[in-house]
């Protein structure tokens, strides 16, 4: 026999109950059951949503967790987002069908909060793309300053070579981030690197910017 259901005529009782006792209930219910508490229930809103995350953490699949991570990073759900990595850092180097890890995923989507926390967790600074980009890349295509900041400050190579022989510099330039370039060559981006094409990464165009 349950105590307590997730009906919401039943939810504020969970506010006469400690912690201990709250925690050993929630082992025995489904994550809609922990769902629904969250949503009716104030006293214990903030510990149904650890709990919940907790779970999603420990029994979700691989698929599942990168869902919640690019979910979690694009509405910038950053308690979410914490939790997650507090239950599991491991996460952090997830990869999806193309190789993405959720490193990319705060590059791609300009979310500094995720960046630093994977940085925290000791993400992949290295992680490569099946097109053969590093979140650096990533960030310097999308002109991102803020991410490219944080990631060479994190020490995450800067002249790397990848698909056709670019290097996030390349990639600032041919999409015309005057910005990005200027933090890359500020923190060593080569100019002069030859891209597959024997071109340079367009240091005559960085010179035009003011950039160097």
């Amino acid at each position: 026999m349950r105590l307590y259901s997730a009906k919401p005529s039943n939810c504020d009782r969970f506010a006469e109950l400690p912690v201990e006792i709250v925690d050993l209930i929630l082992t025995n219910l489904s994550k809609n059951d922990i769902i629904s508490l969250r949503s009716t229930c104030r006293s214990y809103n903030a510990y149904f949503s650890q709990c919940l995350v907790r779970r999603i953490a420990t029994e979700s699949t691989t698929e599942k967790l990168l869902g919640y991570l690019q979910s979690a990073i694009k509405k910038c759900l950053h308690g979410v987002l914490a939790l997650l990595l507090s239950e599991k850092r491991t996460i952090a180097d997830l990869k999806t069908g193309l190789k993405e890890t959720a490193l990319h995923m705060a590059a791609n989507e300009n979310c500094a909060f995720a960046a630093h926390k994977l940085v925290e967790a000791d993400a992949n600074l290295e992680a490569v793309t099946k097109y053969g980009w590093t979140p650096l890349m990533e960030a310097s295509r999308f002109g991102h300053e803020g991410i490219i900041k944080i990631l060479v400050s994190a020490r995450a190579t800067v002249n790397y070579q990848g698909f056709h022989g670019w290097t996030a510099l390349h990639l600032a330039i041919r999409f015309g981030h005057a910005k990005a370039a200027q933090v890359l060559l500020e923190a060593g981006a080569n100019p002069n690197l030859q891209d597959n094409d024997r071109s340079s990464s367009g240091c005559g165009k960085v010179k035009a910017w003011g950039a160097v």
